[in-house]
């Protein structure tokens, strides 16, 4: 078996699916959270200056664990700041 990460931005997911297929597999990962399939979710904010960082993070146990983590920063001036 191999292991390995995998980086996916917007542009690469947006190639993935089509819409109605994701609603499907979001679908499913609500049911498996209800039954238990699911890693507990977590979520890290931090306050930086002017702006903040989250980490949110979580999984899920198919044939395998699957562990998925998304980061995003927040600067909301910046846009007027530096275009």
């Amino acid at each position: 078996m191999q292991c390995g990460t995998l980086l996916l931005n917007r542009d690469d997911l947006s190639h993935l699916l089509a819409p109605e297929e994701y609603l499907e597999i979001v679908a499913s990962a609500f049911r498996a959270h209800a039954t238990g399939g699911t890693l507990l979710p977590g979520l890290l904010h931090v306050k930086a200056a002017d702006g903040e960082f989250h980490v949110k993070v979580g999984g899920i146990t198919l044939d395998h664990s699957y562990f998925a983590l998304k980061s995003n920063g927040g600067f909301f001036d910046n846009a007027a700041r530096y275009g």
